[in-house]
C-alpha cells in the first residue's frame, strides 16, 4: 500500500480560470481533430484550462472552440512513484517518474489570424517541449525528454514542487498566460504545473 496519495490542484496567473473534469477526455481516446472531442466550450472566454486526474494520469487542455480563441492545446502526463520510505520525522522519500505525452495544438473554428507565440512546457525546471509559431497553428511536438525521474522528500503535511508541469505562452515580449497543474499527495504532494 502506498504512503502517498495523488490529488490534483490547478493554478494560473491573471484572469484565466480552470475547470476540473473527472474523466479521460474524448480528445485523448478519439483524437483532437474532431472539435466535438474537446472539453468546453461554455460561455466564459476566460475559462482557459480544462483538466482531469484519472488515477495517476493527468490530462490538460488549454483553449476551446469558442469566439476569442484561435487555438486549443493538449498534453497528458502520467506520474508514478516507487521506493517510498517514511522517515522518523514523518517525511516521505520516494522516486518519482513523470511520463509526458506529445504536446499538440489545433485551430478553432473562430480563428481570425495568427499572433506570434512561444509555448514552453517544463517539468520542474527542465524544459520538455517548446513550440514557436502562431496562436492558431496546428502542431504536434514530441516531448524531449519524454520521461523525467527525480528523488524527492515530502515533509509531513506538505508537498514537493520538484516535478510540477508548468506551461507558459509568451507573445510579443509579454507573457500571455502562466499556469501550473499541481498534484498533491494526501497532505503531502507531488506538484505538476500546466
Amino acid at each position: 500500500m502506498s504512503i502517498l496519495q495523488l490529488k490534483g490542484r490547478f493554478g494560473s496567473s491573471g484572469i484565466y480560470s480552470a475547470v476540473q473534469h473527472n474523466e479521460v477526455p474524448a480528445w485523448y481516446t478519439n483524437g483532437v481533430e474532431n472539435k466535438a472531442n474537446w472539453w468546453g466550450p461554455g460561455t466564459d472566454v476566460n475559462e482557459a484550462f480544462y483538466w482531469s486526474l484519472v488515477g495517476n494520469h493527468a490530462f490538460i487542455q488549454y483553449g476551446k472552440n469558442l469566439s476569442g480563441w484561435a487555438g486549443c492545446r493538449f498534453i497528458d502526463e502520467t506520474l508514478t512513484w516507487t521506493n517510498e520510505r517514511q522517515n522518523p520525522d514523518g517525511s516521505v522519500d520516494c522516486d518519482v517518474t513523470v511520463d509526458i505525452g506529445q504536446y499538440g495544438g489545433r485551430r478553432t473554428d473562430y480563428f481570425t489570424g495568427n499572433v506570434p507565440v512561444v509555448h514552453t512546457i517544463k517539468i520542474g525546471n527542465q524544459v520538455v517541449a517548446t513550440y514557436s509559431g502562431g496562436t492558431g497553428d496546428g502542431f504536434n511536438v514530441p516531448t524531449n525528454p519524454g520521461r523525467i525521474t527525480s528523488h524527492i522528500t515530502v515533509a509531513p503535511q506538505s508537498y514537493s514542487d520538484t516535478v510540477q508541469l508548468y506551461f507558459e505562452a509568451q507573445s510579443l515580449n509579454y507573457v500571455i498566460i502562466k499556469a501550473r497543474k499541481e498534484r498533491s499527495t494526501n497532505g503531502k504532494s507531488c506538484h505538476g504545473y500546466f
